[in-house]
């Protein structure tokens, strides 16, 4: 296995093999680099020239375009999806590399490659934006972008097949925040592995899985927030990362080995079901494990609309959420009601339970019922309403009725007549207009 930042020796690799295979073994590499070189001056040959970018006609037959180079000097770009009414699906190797000019870039979402080496050296690159149509990025295709302070990584399928994608990027910045969120379902194997110098990453909710080494050897990485939708995280995922505080989201079924082994003190994982306690026992080292209950007082009681009194105590079924996480009622939480049994204002307490602690408290409205017009007698420059008597329950619970009357059919304007309820008998009311 060959050691982290060691070369390859082709001596060694094929002329060593000896006699006539490793002689064959040459011829063969050397045809593989004639073969490369043949490719690239083809390409070259055949590149034309748009805005600046450098490109070529690529996929099946030349329906696709490939940007091989840039020679504008625009600070802040934004990668175009069409060239020439075809679509941008790939960057090659070493397109943009040491470009000291580009400090932000964005990438269309018709981009499925980025090829080794792309921006490799981009010393003033501060600003990458990964789109969702991204499917795969080359060996250090970021890499010596010292002074890269922000990644946002939106990609729905991203395999990052080679380790080191962003070696030594962020080294002169003071460090790169990441984000994790749009279509990404996972972060993706082997991002931050080897030197990568994140501060803090913040993986949105819709995140499902954190990958196989993601953040294996982050030595500055000390904050981080997981979303409330994650699942899984990878073997070695923040290995060797000096986190201080890390919340284990409840949504959190797999955590792989060694995944949270720190290597220094003072750190703690908090983590909020029992359950989880038996899957951190091989996911952790150097930090202290500690239950901690969420609490109920951070999510959002919605659904409760005003209700009409009816003489019996009123019932109903909110909706306890944070973010995109849904609670069960009886089973997170259970409710309890104080007034809901007369006209006035009820209060809905929702107490946390299982996973969930603290309480958290609503509030709706109990209207009295309303009645009916019976009688309406026209008088000279008045008129004479008579309503419907409420029950004997609805009236207790009514102090008076409002008259509401206008010379419109949409009631816009209308003037509004108080009457103070005091017996149970049908009601008169006479209003001068």
């Amino acid at each position: 296995m060959r050691k982290k930042g060691a070369a390859i020796n082709m001596n060694d690799s094929v002329c060593k093999s000896g006699g006539r295979v490793g002689n064959r073994l040459w011829i063969l590499a050397c045809a593989i680099l004639i073969g490369a070189t043949i490719l690239a001056n083809t390409q070259e040959a055949f590149a034309e020239e748009w805005n600046g970018y450098i490109y070529y006609e690529s996929g099946d037959e030349g329906r696709e375009i490939c940007i091989t180079g840039y020679t504008g000097s625009s600070r802040e770009l934004e990668v175009p999806d069409i060239i020439d009414g075809k679509p941008v699906t790939s960057i090659a190797s070493w397109a943009f590399m040491d470009n000291q000019t580009i400090t932000r870039v964005v990438f269309p979402d018709t981009l499925k490659l980025i090829d080794y080496y792309a921006f490799s050296g981009c010393k003033n690159l501060r600003s990458i934006e990964l789109p969702k149509s991204l499917e795969e990025v080359g060996a250090h295709v970021f890499g010596d972008a010292v002074n890269l302070v922000e990644l946002k990584l939106n990609c729905k399928n991203l395999q990052i097949p080679y380790c080191g994608v962003l070696q030594n990027a962020g080294s002169a910045s003071g460090g790169i925040t990441l984000t994790v969120g749009g279509t990404c379902k996972k972060v993706p194997d082997n991002l931050g592995i080897y030197d990568v110098n994140f501060k803090a990453v913040y993986i949105a909710d819709g995140v499902e899985g954190v990958g196989f080494r993601a953040f294996d050897g982050c030595e500055n990485l000390r904050a981080i927030s997981l979303g409330k939708t994650l699942k899984t995280i990878g073997d070695h995922a923040f290995e060797g990362c000096p986190l201080e505080n890390v919340e284990i989201p409840s949504s959190v079924t797999k955590i792989g080995s060694e995944a949270f082994w720190l290597y220094h003190d003072g750190g703690k994982i908090y983590y909020s079901d029992k359950a989880q306690k038996g899957i951190l026992k091989y996911a952790v080292k150097d930090a202290d494990l500690v239950y901690r209950p969420l609490s109920i007082g951070e999510y959002e009681v919605s659904g409760l609309r005003n209700q009409t009194y009816t003489a019996r105590p009123i019932i109903l079924r909110p909706t306890v959420k944070l973010g995109s996480v849904l609670l069960r009622q009886n089973i997170d939480y259970s409710v309890s009601y104080l007034g809901n049994t007369k006209v006035g204002t009820c209060r809905v307490v929702v107490t946390g339970k299982g996973t969930y602690a603290g309480t958290k408290t609503a509030t709706f409205k109990i209207v009295p019922k309303g009645t009916s017009v019976k009688k309406l007698t026209a008088a000279k420059r008045a008129f004479t309403v008579k309503w419907k008597k409420p029950s004997k329950a609805a009236l207790k619970q009514t102090t008076g009725y409002q008259v509401r009357y206008s010379l419109k059919k949409s009631m816009k304007s209308a003037k509004t007549k108080t009457v103070k309820a005091t017996t149970s008998a049908g009601k008169k009311c006479q209003l001068k207009v």
